[in-house]
């Protein structure tokens, strides 16, 4: 795997500092807001309190697109629920996508960037037709 450039960190390099710190701010909003509609909604009786430790848990079963193992009875916990999985759907969806275009493109880096530099500090030789355009234009150089 070495070989082609990919190392330990491809994975993550997909996608930038902001989008990884999206993810996080994510998880928590999405674990905080379930607890808050738990406790600040309507009342329902529902089967399981909705505490911060199990809205967590959710949060990770949300954000893993896993499902989540305890369906909210009020219907505020229900819109949380569903913001929180279009939101984690479009964050797999992103990731793949970056992902997936990560490792097709094969990104060759040259000893040169312009072309003084190709001419003087690389190993690379310029092969034109005799008499040609180009030929003029790299003798000028």
């Amino acid at each position: 795997m070495s070989g082609d450039g990919n190392s330990w960190d491809t994975f993550v390099k997909p996608f930038e500092d902001l989008s990884w710190l999206s993810c996080i701010l994510t998880y928590f909003v999405i674990a905080w807001i379930l607890t808050l509609t738990y406790h600040y909604g309507q009342i329902v009786e529902e089967d399981y309190a909705y505490d911060i430790k199990l809205s967590s848990m959710i949060s990770v079963h949300v954000m893993f697109l896993q499902g989540a193992p305890y369906e909210p009875r009020k219907c505020s916990s229900r819109i949380v629920f569903f913001a929180a999985f279009l939101a984690a759907v479009v964050l797999f969806a992103s990731y793949s996508a970056c992902l997936t275009s990560f490792l097709a493109v094969k990104r060759d880096t040259f000893p040169f960037s312009d072309d003084e530099s190709l001419l003087t500090k690389s190993d690379y030789d310029i092969i034109t037709l005799k008499g040609s355009l180009v030929t003029d234009i790299y003798n000028v150089i």
